[in-house]
């Protein structure tokens, strides 16, 4: 049995202002049943809300024990990086809050309901019988000006959100994460680019393509399926290398552990992309080190199956 859910923070996109009156609908469920809402002060604003449920996104982790997003696939993936920042500010792993996804979007993969199942779906959380889902995400960092790197980098990455270094670190930008998948792409439409590709500190493999995908298995069925990837469960420990639009037939797919150390650098200046979210520059002489990070936990209803959600949203086999 999960713990009972008596407060959520809703996450939604401010700039959706066509989303005040189902938002508005969406908290009157929650309320009506005695569930405590606030959701962050700029969606409070730009929707028009009661001001009395604005919170910071410091105050997340005190003010919800789960985040409820409204949207599609894209709004759930903005609800987990609001649950990490929680969990960094609060200083434990442990109070990451767990996501709830209500999809009003199209495909809706992660999301566990629809407003219309939401009335019957809070008796779940307040009693705690709904279920949680793994998805392991990835973390990564950008060192700065340095083409090779040490066998200590991943140690580094993995201590940096925990506890600051004794000794000077080399210059990198601070860890960042996603659920779905890192993207590697080139700056300008036209071209290619030259990705060198590292394991555990011993080259692996050159790519030559438009660009090359990073994924979990939770973003194995995104973009990663789109430039034919394989589909993987979200149970398993891996990491999806996948090459875009590869300029010879020897660069093919291919799935590593995610205990390995992926360190990757490009000859020339290109573009990093977090689950389609954020944009970062990654120059000549940078190396982005990537491994397997901490799970989030997705509410789900209990009867929900994977392998029905992929016949469903995908058609597969059909």
């Amino acid at each position: 049995m999960n713990p009972p859910i008596h407060k959520i923070a809703l996450i939604f996109r401010p700039q959706s202002p066509e989303l005040s009156s189902a938002c508005k609908a969406l908290i009157a469920c929650f309320q009506r049943h005695g569930i405590e809402v606030c959701a962050l002060e700029s969606s409070v604003r730009a929707l028009g809300l009661d001001r009395a449920l604005a919170c910071t996104p410091q105050e997340l982790s005190s003010r919800a024990q789960a985040l409820v997003s409204l949207g599609g696939d894209g709004t759930l993936i903005s609800a987990v990086r609001q649950s990490i920042v929680g969990g960094i500010t609060s200083g434990s792993a442990a109070n990451k809050l767990p996501v709830l996804g209500i999809n009003m979007g199209r495909l809706g993969f992660l999301t566990a309901i629809t407003p219309e199942q939401l009335d019957s779906f809070i008796p779940l959380l307040l009693s705690g019988e709904y279920a949680l889902d793994s998805h392991h995400l990835l973390q990564g960092k950008l060192e700065f000006g340095s083409v090779e790197s040490s066998s200590a980098d991943c140690d580094e990455l993995e201590s940096s959100t925990r506890e600051s270094k004794k000794t000077n670190p080399p210059a990198s930008s601070a860890p960042f994460y996603v659920l779905n998948e890192i993207l590697i792409t080139k700056k300008d439409i036209a071209g290619m680019i030259k990705i060198t590709a590292s394991i555990n500190n011993e080259h692996f493999h050159t790519y030559r393509a438009d660009g090359l995908i990073i994924a979990t298995p939770t973003g194995s069925s995104a973009y990663n399926i789109s430039a034919g990837g394989s589909l993987v469960h979200p149970q398993c420990r891996v990491i999806l290398l996948t090459p875009v639009c590869a300029h010879s037939l020897t660069q093919r797919p291919m799935i590593v552990s995610n205990n390995f150390c992926l360190q990757f650098s490009v000859e020339e200046d290109s573009v990093i992309m977090l689950d389609g979210q954020e944009r970062i520059d990654f120059r000549k002489g940078d190396t982005l080190i990537v491994q397997g990070s901490f799970p989030i936990q997705l509410i789900q209803h209990p009867k929900r199956s994977y392998f029905a959600v992929l016949e469903e949203k995908f058609g597969l086999g059909g």
